[in-house]
């Protein structure tokens, strides 16, 4: 039993397999070498799996599949906590995530505020149908204020009725 204590203790395992086998070799049926052996067979797993996780996560970092590189390098962690380069490399990977998620919405804004414009100006041309496709374009999206305006706007101008000019005659011209 003394023995199976040590697995604990010890950071490699080298010493905790000797421990196992050597009980193996003297109490070979003891319930204690069965569990010994079944935790220490887990530990080695565990410990595998994490590197496994930490090498796909590292790949992914330098793929730069940050949300992938993420998802394994979480994996990685939970199961070695020790392993601080997998801890760096997953701030890194949160951090370079973040980055691109900001270039990526800043980049979506400019896109949206050139079709806005676009739709304006066909607006102010009274090119009505062009004006609504790009409004749509816009609103599939994200919904943006000034867009749903204009698109209402350009609505209620498509549908108001038509005001008969006035026109008036110079004096003593009489229309029939």
């Amino acid at each position: 039993l003394e023995l199976s204590r040590r697995e604990d203790d010890d950071a490699d395992g080298g010493h905790a397999f000797e421990d196992i086998e050597k009980m193996r070799g003297l109490f070979p049926e003891h319930p204690a070498t069965k569990e010994a052996r079944s935790r220490f067979d887990e530990a080695l797993e565990q410990e595998s799996s994490a590197r496994a996780e930490y090498a796909a996560g590292f790949r992914e970092v330098a793929a730069k599949n940050w949300e992938r590189a993420i998802a394994r390098l979480e994996i990685a962690s939970a199961r070695e906590s020790a392993n601080e380069e997998a801890r760096e490399y997953l701030a890194l990977a949160q951090v370079e995530l973040g980055k691109r998620q900001r270039t990526e919405e800043l980049e979506r804004k400019a896109r949206i505020s050139v079709i806005y414009d676009l739709a304006n100006s066909a607006s102010q041309q009274a090119n009505y149908g062009k004006a609504l496709r790009l409004l749509e374009e816009i609103l599939l999206v994200a919904p943006y204020q000034p867009a749903i305006q204009l698109r209402d706007r350009i609505n209620r101008t498509k549908v108001a009725p038509v005001k008969p000019a006035v026109i008036v005659a110079p004096a003593g011209v009489v229309h029939v």
